[in-house]
């Protein structure tokens, strides 16, 4: 028998301290403490979470004397004995009516002014909340498919494009500050129904923005989807408190965790929408459905706790949340944290292909990354409600720091696996603990909204910084040894600003003010395990020490990664910081990885050729050769289908038209069977005369001036015999000596061009002798852009590939600049704005990348690098 009715049946036997009571009392009195105790030992019993019970008001008082806030602790059995007074779980009585005629108002017992832990209406929240996350977090984390579409669009720079996402963050968490308010003021279905519309309607105004408009995908993207995902997440959060007091962690987990499955859906949709036939703006379309069906459910089942929603009418005090010191030195080490979270979200897609894993694969990382972290989401909080949430969050803070440093070593498949597992399921504890440890510093259910809503907004900061931080330090040679080790640094200042937090609460009553406060049915739990995060923290608590102990990690780190790089001996090792950062820069470009599909303006091209047509152009997407002959195509208008193939491995379609593997090649599919035709020169001779046929279009000048026609050849032959070698020469020297004697005689390549072109332009445009403007007109046309008026020729498609290369390749490789002239920069100008030159031009990281090999003179490069090796003619 329970100690509550032990002292029951003391009291009704007991005529000195109580007046004598009926046998119907007692036994009504009995029901109400065997509910009670029920309500309390098997919550999930009960659908609802008010208890009616059936038995009319009475005056009887006694009969309901309660200790006040009993806060559903556990005291020993012998408090219980000395009165009933300090036995009983409170019971609040609210009068209500019946639709019953001429019923009597019936008492309905509230246990300690909040609820019940359970019944339907606590598990539709979390099933509400869990289709939030998935649709609002698991939208962002998915971001990294748009980072690389976009990129690899030649959109903007990764800098720019990671602002897109990260001001999506921001106003996801920062937006937390006035949900959270409207939640507390018992807005809760206001906030929700707005953050839907306007999540819904943002998505698919990403779908009408064009790639090349940059304003128009960050706002439709960025404030957009965020300001709608702002008001739709943290109030899903918040909620959740007003339900649940023992398993609050558990249930806030299973919410958050609905982020990981939409990690999960989202890349994977996206991605294979995008690269099917459905295409970027209905694959985007269809996403923006799932999210309004998942949001309508969601709205549908959410609801709010009455008992606690009563309370919710003060004014939240946000000058106290500002001067609790534990409370404050949590939310800097959340910013802290957030700065550096998200790297792998955004980049580990892009990371994978750059290092040139296969792109199929690629694509799904952030999937397996997500459905890692849905455990992490989970697991640590079911221990969290018995250890402590601040117990299982800075292990898993700790952990993404080491792995962050760990991501030096991402070379392989295994490991891309192996890493996105270990930092998803880590990574998603921290998101899912931090809510939970938060909320437990609040001193009253009422305020969790805004406390959860500040902490985010704070920690907001770092997540719209942190990205485009990442991306600045990448930079447009991806030195990604920089963007890590600021990553795993700022994951470290958790454990200082933890520790210092923890030693402020020791100072001022530990117990009650410090980070280990939480509900009252977990305080004595956390008090006995208290001591594992002091023992974790001990180091952390000498800060000096612990920063120069994080110095030598990252210096050892750098060492140890540049060491698998090199061959070199020990007394070439680094003797200062700056060595290390040139040996880590010449380590990670060597991470870079050619392309095989085309960006920017030259995917689009593609796209427009890829129906079956009387010729294929079989094609690499940084190869010169290839380029100038698909300008011929494009410029002679001359029908086509483009064929992305990989010349390094050489696969047997593109052997059946070119014997030695090499691009470009032609497939004539008009003949039967079909003829093929190789080499750029001949192709372009081959187009030349075709396009006469056909098009009446032409590169050369026309054929009643064979002599000018044989200027033009003259400058061919210069570019294919002195210019051509002359690049790969000087691109592939490794020797600063090597280096110095390939840039001069590049340029004098360059200046032997402009020497022919200049001799035409005298011989046939200056020299005069024209019967008419017609006749000058053609015989400017002829000449190319170099004559002003003129247009594409002949000299500019076979010179123009590797000027455009020279400008962007060797500048970045070798710091070569293009010679200064007013007459050459007129001349580059007009080729490189030139439509149909453009048109077949991807972004710069794609030839940074590809080139990367030939900088560096890499064994098996290609066959034009081992011929300018071993000396002989380029093949």
């Amino acid at each position: 028998m329970s100690a509550e009715t032990w002292a029951f049946l003391i009291q009704c036997y007991n005529p000195e301290k109580t007046p004598r009571v009926g046998m119907k009392q007692v036994t009504d009195r009995l029901t109400g403490i065997i509910i009670g105790r029920a309500c309390k030992r098997v919550p999930l019993l009960f659908a609802k979470r008010k208890i009616s019970v059936l038995f009319k008001k009475q005056n009887d008082d006694h009969l309901f004397n309660v200790i006040p806030n009993s806060s559903w602790s556990n005291p020993p059995m012998d408090s219980y004995l000395p009165s009933a007074e300090s036995s009983l779980p409170t019971l609040h009585e609210e009068p209500r009516t019946t639709t019953e005629k001429g019923a009597e108002p019936l008492v309905e017992m509230v246990v300690d002014g909040s609820l019940m832990d359970g019944g339907a209406r606590a598990w539709a929240t979390v099933a509400g909340g869990f289709f939030i996350t998935l649709v609002t977090f698991g939208y962002a984390n998915a971001f990294g498919v748009y980072q690389d579409i976009y990129t690899r669009a030649g959109t903007a720079s990764p800098s720019r494009i990671s602002w897109i996402g990260s001001t999506q963050l921001f106003f996801l968490l920062g937006m937390g500050l006035p949900a959270g308010k409207l939640v507390d003021m018992g807005y809760f279905r206001h906030a929700i129904f707005v953050g839907s519309v306007i999540f819904v309607f943002s998505v698919f105004m990403v779908s009408l923005a064009h790639h090349d408009q940059y304003y128009q995908i960050f706002l439709a993207q960025g404030p957009g989807m965020g300001i709608g995902a702002g008001f739709l997440y943290v109030p899903a959060m918040a909620i959740q408190a007003h339900h649940w007091q023992n398993r609050r962690a558990l249930a806030m987990g299973i919410v958050i965790s609905g982020s990981s499955i939409g990690g999960i859906i989202f890349p994977i949709m996206l991605n294979q929408l995008f690269k099917g036939s459905v295409g970027f703006e209905w694959g985007v379309r269809a996403s923006g459905f799932l999210c309004l069906g998942l949001l309508l459910l969601a709205n549908i089942l959410m609801t709010t706790n009455p008992a606690v929603a009563g309370q919710a009418k003060q004014k939240p005090d946000i000058l106290g949340l500002l001067t609790d010191v534990p409370y404050m030195l949590c939310c800097l080490a959340a910013f802290a944290v957030l700065w550096g979270l998200f790297l792998p979200y955004f980049y580990l897609q892009l990371y994978a292909i750059l290092h040139g894993l296969d792109p199929n694969f690629a694509f799904y990382t952030l999937s397996i990354l997500n459905a890692s972290s849905l455990f992490g989401r989970i697991l640590p909080n079911v221990f969290a409600d018995k250890i402590g949430s601040f117990n299982c969050l800075a292990p898993s803070v700790f952990a993404c720091s080491v792995l962050l440093f760990a991501f030096f070593g991402i070379k392989s498949v295994e490991a891309v696996v192996v890493f996105a597992i270990l930092y998803g399921f880590f990574s998603g504890a921290f998101l899912s603990l931090a809510s939970p440890a938060l909320a437990s510093l609040s001193r009253n259910d009422s305020e969790i909204g805004v406390r959860l809503g500040l902490a985010f907004t704070l920690g907001a900061f770092g997540a719209l910084t942190g990205p485009p931080i990442d991306g600045a330090l990448l930079g447009k040679t991806f030195l990604w040894y920089k963007a890590i080790v600021f990553s795993g640094v700022s994951g470290d200042t958790f454990s200082f600003e933890h520790s210092i937090s923890q030693s402020w609460a020791g100072i001022n009553d530990f117990w009650s003010a410090g980070p280990f406060r939480c509900t009252p049915s977990g305080r004595q739990k956390e008090r006995n395990t208290v001591c594992m995060t002091a023992l974790f923290n001990y180091i952390p608590l000498r800060i000096p020490d612990t920063l120069r102990l994080s110095c030598y990690l990252i210096y050892l780190e750098l060492a140890l990664y540049n060491a698998t790089r090199h061959t070199a001996t020990l007394s070439d090792g680094p003797e200062s910081a700056n060595d290390v950062i040139d040996h880590m820069s010449a380590a990670q470009d060597s991470g870079k990885h050619y392309h095989n599909e085309c960006t920017g303006l030259a995917l689009e091209t593609v796209k427009r050729h890829q129906e079956p047509e009387n010729i294929t152009l079989f094609g690499s997407c940084f190869c010169p050769f290839v380029q100038r002959v698909w300008i011929a195509f494009e410029y002679l208008e001359i029908p086509y289908k483009y064929h992305e193939v990989d010349p390094y491995k050489k696969p047997q379609e593109l052997l059946e038209v070119s014997p030695k593997g090499l691009v470009p090649g032609l497939k004539l599919n008009n003949f039967n069977p079909p003829r093929a035709l190789n080499e750029s020169t001949v192709i372009l001779e081959f187009l030349e005369d075709l396009a006469a046929t056909s098009t009446g279009r032409s590169l050369l000048p026309s054929h009643t001036n064979p002599y000018a026609r044989a200027l033009v050849r003259l400058q061919a032959d210069h570019v294919n015999r002195t210019l051509v070698p002359a690049f790969y020469r000087y691109l592939q020297a490794q020797d600063e000596a090597a280096q110095i004697e390939g840039g001069k005689e590049f340029h004098a390549a360059l200046e032997g061009l402009v020497n022919l072109m200049e001799r035409a332009e005298r011989e046939m445009v200056d020299s005069g002798g024209f019967s008419g403007e017609g006749e000058r007109a053609s015989a400017v046309h002829g000449l190319g852009l170099w004559v002003e008026g003129g247009d594409l020729g002949w000299a500019d498609v076979m010179a123009g590939p590797w000027i455009f290369r020279a400008s962007n390749v060797l500048k970045h490789y070798r710091g070569f600049a293009l010679p200064a002239g007013k007459k050459f920069d007129a001349w580059i100008g007009r080729l490189f704005s030139h439509p149909v030159f453009k048109s077949t031009c991807s972004t710069e990281e794609l030839y940074l990348d590809s080139y990367e090999r030939y900088a560096y003179n890499r064994p098996n490069t290609s066959l034009v690098a081992e011929a300018i090796n071993s000396g002989r003619g380029l093949p």
